[in-house]
């Protein structure tokens, strides 16, 4: 039983209702946006991973089209993990958090401390006793580094003693490591765990009461038809968790302990990203900081008409459907979702990617985005160290991430950017609706950190500040104006731009010294490590400020 199970949080920090909508809480086709004829336009950004329950466990890999049953009767062959860190209890424990703080737009800093241990109960998949052995799995464990998994623990919820959202005080970081290993039959004490998905993730959250009758047997009735989870990232019978909203975009901080290296690809959507790394030892202490990006998102029905219906029926594909004796296609519905996941090539039946397809969907509407969610978020994919740290691998030390990117774009690779050899470019995509739900111009901002060992290794003799530029590319090939910067450091170079605008630019990290990747209209912004640099032009009149 843990300590904590004491307090009664829905007796001591219920939060106050929501006065107005809470955008954070909304789901991806809420009721009242589904319409019957016409494009259902959902593109939402990157959600995050669930702050996942600790487990571990054993089956075998060749169970394509076997049911559950008859896969447990294969020979093990295959084990996968998630370690949840918990608080850090001591100075010397492994695989726990070890600090969440806040520093307001004041400056001051304030760290919030453990509240209470959410151990795994069977009321969270809907059941009323574990009959079909859910728990049998979810557990937690120590770790191995020779087997390349650390220890998970149970989550905790967070309490700041001052510091509010706007449903209270209390937050819900994650940490969490995730992976998997095949092995001979048999041979499942000499298994290695590949490279890990690491996920983090903060959330404010309110506490309020269940969103479901429990049915018992692996579902519940929702107790409000119409907002339905409303939010909620953590539900039983006698409380729920819901996600909430940020009063300020403050500075937060998340320290991390681990036994085992995190070292994949990262995409975040943290604004003004900063990273450090030590270690203390055998243990890889990593910090991450900045403020939680604040992303539009948008759920909208386009009426189809003679004039758009080839394009949405192109990107909708099977999911532009016509009801029997439909005189129309204006009689027809579609279905259109847009992830926040996805890479160059990756999106919908005419395999133009989800970027251009933003671009061209938004001029089927007047360009406002629907609502706007705040998310602090990083995550990794599993495999997602591409070839750069392979071309580098005697540089490459694979103590911390071989790259991390962050933007508060809607969409927004979450695989690394694409590098360019000829050209020795890092290229990055993103897309969002070009204004906010106000009418007013959506202001993209981008980070780009990549270790100075791999920078070196990829950039050689081009690898120094006065070479190094960042240029945000419009989609017809023009340099757009952006404030840049770059800045090279002991162990990180690290790209920012901010103030550039949208449907779907791209950004591009690159050395002056290499060959151009285009001949855009326009100059290159290229800003030394203090200095920030706006060129603004009306006519043949050209300022810098």
């Amino acid at each position: 039983m843990s300590q904590t199970d004491s307090i009664n949080l829905i007796e001591t920090y219920k939060s106050p209702e929501p006065t107005k909508r809470v955008d954070e809480r909304i789901d991806i086709f809420p009721n009242g946006i589904l319409q019957s004829t016409g494009a259902n336009l959902s593109i939402r950004s990157i959600n995050g991973f669930p702050i996942e329950v600790s487990s571990f466990s054993f089956d075998s890999s060749d169970c394509g089209g076997l049911t559950y049953d008859l896969c447990l009767k294969q020979p093990i062959n295959h084990a996968v993990y998630v370690a949840q860190f918990p608080p850090c209890g001591s100075s010397t424990q492994s695989d726990c958090i070890s600090r969440l703080a806040v520093i307001d737009q004041n400056g001051n800093t304030e760290d919030a401390i453990p509240l209470k241990e959410l151990p795994p109960n069977i009321e969270e998949w809907g059941y009323d006793t574990d009959v079909n052995g859910i728990l049998k799995n979810v557990k937690t464990f120590n770790g191995d580094f020779a087997a390349n998994y650390p220890s998970g623990g149970n989550r905790w919820i967070w309490k700041f003693p001052n510091y509010t959202h706007r449903g209270g005080s209390i937050f819900y970081p994650g940490v969490s490591f995730h992976s998997q290993a095949n092995f001979k039959v048999g041979d499942e004490k000499n298994l290695v765990f590949r490279t890990p998905q690491v996920n983090i993730q903060l959330l404010p959250v309110s506490v309020d009461g269940p969103v479901c009758r429990f049915v018992g047997n692996g579902g519940c009735a929702y107790i409000n038809p119409a907002t339905q989870f409303d939010g909620a990232v953590y539900s039983r019978k006698d409380f729920t968790l819901k996600r909430d909203a940020y009063l300020n975009l403050d500075t937060f901080v998340l320290e991390f302990r681990s036994s085992i290296p995190w070292s994949s690809w990262t995409a975040s959507t943290i604004t003004d990203l900063d990273f450090s790394f030590k270690k203390s030892g055998k243990d890889f202490i990593y910090q991450i900081s900045g403020k939680p990006g604040q992303i539009p998102e948008v759920l909208k029905n386009i009426p189809i008409t003679p004039s758009n219906s080839s394009l949405i029926r192109s990107i909708a594909g099977a999911n532009f459907n016509c009801p029997a004796g439909a005189s129309s296609d204006s009689d027809c519905s579609a279905g259109i979702f847009l992830g926040g996941k996805g890479g160059v090539d990756k999106g919908g039946p005419n395999n133009s990617g989800p970027y251009q397809q933003l671009e061209e969907l938004e001029k089927l509407t007047d360009g406002t985005s629907t609502f706007l969610r705040s998310y602090w978020i990083a995550q990794t994919q599993l495999g997602s160290n591409t070839d750069l740290a392979a071309a580098c691998s005697n540089t490459y030390s694979k103590s911390v991430p071989v790259g991390i990117s962050s933007s508060n774009s809607t969409l927004a690779q979450d695989e690394p950017p694409s590098w360019d050899s000829a050209t020795k470019s890092f290229i990055y995509n993103v897309a969002s609706f070009s204004k906010k739900p106000d009418g007013n111009k959506f202001v993209g901002h981008y980070s780009l950190l990549i270790p100075a060992e791999l920078a070196k290794c990829l950039w050689k003799d081009g690898a120094t500040q006065a070479n190094l530029v960042l240029s945000v590319i419009n989609s017809d090939g023009s340099n757009q104006l952006a404030t840049t910067s770059v800045r090279v450091e002991k162990e990180w170079f690290k790209f920012n731009a901010a103030g550039f605008h949208f449907s779907s630019p791209k950004l591009v990290a690159s050395a002056v010294n290499a060959k151009s990747i285009s001949e855009p209209t326009g100059s290159t912004q290229l800003v030394p490590k203090t200095t920030k640099v706006i060129t603004c032009k009306k006519g043949k009149i050209s300022k810098k400020i």
